[in-house]
């Protein structure tokens, strides 16, 4: 399966749009682009194996 995250940057933060077969599935939220600094930074843009992960606290998820 091939997902495609379009994205908008702003200073407070990144938010994105993540579709399937150009049909919307979620709106994302990440840090903002920070020069990929790790904890404080969005993931840089680029091709990723994705996992389903499930928790207390978020329930399923994709995991990068």
């Amino acid at each position: 399966m091939e997902l495609q995250l379009y994205r908008t940057y702003f200073p407070e933060g990144t938010n994105g749009e993540l579709y399937h077969l150009g049909e919307l599935v979620c709106y994302t939220i990440e840090l903002p682009w920070r020069e990929n600094e790790t904890g404080v930074s969005c993931i840089p843009e680029g091709r990723y194996r994705l996992a389903r992960r499930y928790s207390e606290r978020y329930g399923y998820h994709l995991l990068v």
